[in-house]
């Protein structure tokens, strides 16, 4: 995730990646504006060297297919992103839903135990900089991939979610951390733990299945 100090280098690296990564998807444009919003609040000594390296490296790496895409089919909107635009966003805001409680059961246990039982932590952790500029990327990006495919309603936004694994899978990873270090009753601890990971595996076995059956992942999920 993003660090501070000499560490910022870090930042060039994901900023060429998702220069590509934008020629690939549509979501890597909302990625980088988290990107560059990030640069803008958390590495203020060197902001407009970094604001100006990523605008830079947009225009050299993006700017010629966006003219080739104009020129040859007459916009420069990609169909993955007209396809992700529809009317129904009730629809792809339960579809969101249903994919988060079958695939990230096993976080969100964690993540609710610390929003209910750990506040006080959650607060210390979050009036550290060093935390928040650590977890910004992650946590911005799980609340603002759900919510851009359920406010455009895309049809398939379960399936899309997994671009999402990566941070989803990191923030789980860190709540059940915390949960484990503030337990002192240790059997309450491995229970509930093991509790949460089977369940979830075996929701995961049963949507897999579904989904061989009926050769849908958004069929599965219902």
């Amino acid at each position: 995730m993003a660090t501070p100090g000499p560490l910022g280098r870090s930042r060039h690296r994901r900023a060429y990646l998702l220069r590509l990564g934008i020629l690939t998807r549509p979501e890597f444009v909302l990625l980088a504006l988290l990107l560059a919003l990030d640069v803008v609040v958390f590495n203020r000594p060197r902001r407009a060297l970094h604001i100006a390296v990523l605008a830079i490296g947009m225009g050299v790496v993006v700017l010629p297919w966006l003219v080739y895409a104009h020129l040859e089919f007459h916009t420069i909107l990609p169909n993955a992103l007209r396809a992700e635009l529809t009317v129904h966003r009730a629809s792809a805001l339960l579809d969101v839903l249903k994919y988060f409680a079958s695939f990230y059961l096993f976080g969100a246990a964690a993540i609710a135990i610390v929003a209910l039982r750990h506040r006080d932590a959650l607060r210390t952790a979050l009036d550290d900089p060093s935390f928040c500029v650590r977890w910004f990327l992650p946590v911005a990006w799980l609340v603002s991939l759900p919510t851009y495919y359920a406010s455009g309603g895309a049809p398939v936004a379960g399936g899309y979610m997994m671009l999402g694994l990566p941070a989803y899978a990191l923030i789980g990873v860190k709540a059940w951390e915390w949960v484990v270090r503030s337990a002192t009753d240790w059997t309450w601890k491995r229970a509930l733990v093991t509790a949460s990971a089977a369940v979830t595996i075996a929701q995961l076995v049963v949507v897999q299945a579904l989904y061989r059956t009926n050769g849908s992942i958004d069929v599965a999920l219902r």
